[in-house]
């Protein structure tokens, strides 16, 4: 079963993909700032970010980019654009590149993440989410999807998403879903978000903007893609 059709049934599926360099990934958010909470702007002592790819006025000081200046991370994510143009059945726009880590805490649960809840980014959009730490156990904290929740029907069974550092998943978050948090050690988790049209709410509710092609490791893509990531990165 192709990616697409298991996404059209279930709302999330197994990319098949893995990627070698979450190392380098991990090393270079070491060197950034971190923010409190899952995004800069929604602190709650639970979790951290490391992006801020922001040059609109933000609580925190403004970055220079974040995960989507790690090395080979982008051009991993771009692979996938003719998977997600397959789900969403029009040319897709890569809105959001981030990547946060989720602890152990004894404090009330994260309602952004960590109890079912539906994402509103778009009324189409869809993700790609990569293990930065191993998440093998139910100890580390793995996703959960109730499936075929992203089609409006009632959700079949939970699916649990398991993998190694570098493994990756893709889901359909408008279904009900959820992030364990972990019991044991910290969850790092990195995503890739594409919508159709431009500009979805989240863009704003992030206060995200366009950083300098200069300041992104990876060589001038074909203008296909300098379309598809014009609303994270400044190609002129």
């Amino acid at each position: 079963m192709s990616i697409a059709r298991k996404l059209y049934w279930d709302g999330i599926a197994p990319s098949g993909d893995h990627f070698e360099h979450y190392a380098e990934v991990e090393a270079h958010l070491k060197t950034l700032t971190i923010h409190d909470g899952h995004v800069p702007l929604r602190g709650n002592g639970q979790s951290g970010s490391w992006d801020s790819m922001l040059s609109r006025p933000v609580v925190c000081p403004p970055l220079v980019g974040g995960t989507i200046t790690a090395p080979h991370f982008l051009e991993f994510a771009l692979s996938f654009t003719d998977d997600m143009e397959e789900y969403l059945g029009g040319f897709p726009y890569l809105y959001s590149v981030h990547s946060f880590w989720t602890r152990p805490s004894n404090d009330r649960m994260n309602e952004d993440i960590q109890v079912w809840h539906r994402d509103r980014d778009a009324d189409h959009f869809l993700v790609l989410f990569m293990f930065g730490s191993p998440v093998m156990e139910i100890e580390d904290g793995p996703h959960q999807f109730q499936t075929r929740t992203h089609r409006g029907v009632q959700g079949g069974h939970i699916e649990f998403m398991y993998g190694r550092a570098g493994d990756c998943f893709i889901a359909d978050t408008r279904g009900l879903h959820m992030g364990m948090r972990p019991t044991r050690g910290q969850r790092l988790i990195h995503w890739a978000r594409w919508c159709l049209g431009t500009e979805p709410q989240s863009y704003a509710w992030d206060k995200m903007a366009p950083i300098a092609a200069s300041q992104v490791p990876i060589a001038r893509p074909d203008e296909r893609l300098r379309e598809s990531t014009k609303l994270l990165i400044d190609w002129n």
